[in-house]
């Protein structure tokens, strides 16, 4: 009798995005653990409507990763892709917010001082750039003429970020660096 092949369990990652930018970033996260032939698979969940409020973002992924999980998903890690730069606008910079993140077990992943500004940083040469709020998109489009924001699929993105990039720059993103450790897609 033939024996079935083992496969194994996939662990998965829940990671609520703000927009279109930051699930195409997930995406190109998910090809690059299967072509890493790693047991991990990224799951991107679109927040909006939220229009950019932290608050509402946290509490939208809360709310959808429980209907996720209720109707069977299950997350070795939970995360949500936040500009930094909304953090400052809430009450005692967004202390509150955290404790709430942490109490549901949500990971926060800061983009400092956004998506564009995180994006810089996984541009060879630039992983220490902190462009200041308001001028990371023309930052990002001078080394990188071809982006266009609300533009980006995964294939775009991959054109510019391979697997050494993410290492390169898990080096100065701490959230990043916990949350692909944390699911076993880079070494601790």
């Amino acid at each position: 009798m033939a024996r079935r092949p083992h496969i194994r369990q996939r662990r998965l990652a829940f990671i609520g995005c703000e927009g279109e930018g930051e699930v195409a970033y997930v995406a190109l996260l998910n090809d690059l653990a299967k072509t890493r032939d790693g047991p991990v698979a990224f799951k991107p969940y679109r927040l909006n409507p939220g229009a950019g409020d932290p608050v509402q973002l946290v509490n939208r992924a809360i709310q959808l990763r429980k209907q996720k999980q209720a109707k069977g998903s299950q997350f070795k890690v939970s995360a949500v892709l936040l500009d930094k730069d909304r953090l400052g606008q809430l009450h005692q910079g967004g202390e509150e917010l955290r404790r709430t993140a942490l109490n549901a077990k949500l990971l926060l992943v800061l983009q400092d001082p956004d998506h564009e500004g995180f994006l810089l940083r996984h541009l060879r040469g630039c992983e220490f750039r902190r462009p200041s709020p308001g001028t990371s998109l023309r930052e990002l489009q001078r080394r990188w003429p071809e982006y266009q924001k609300g533009q980006s699929t995964r294939i775009k993105l991959a054109e510019q970020i391979a697997f050494e990039d993410i290492e390169r720059v898990c080096r100065v993103e701490p959230g990043l660096r916990e949350l692909l450790t944390r699911i076993g897609f880079l070494k601790a």
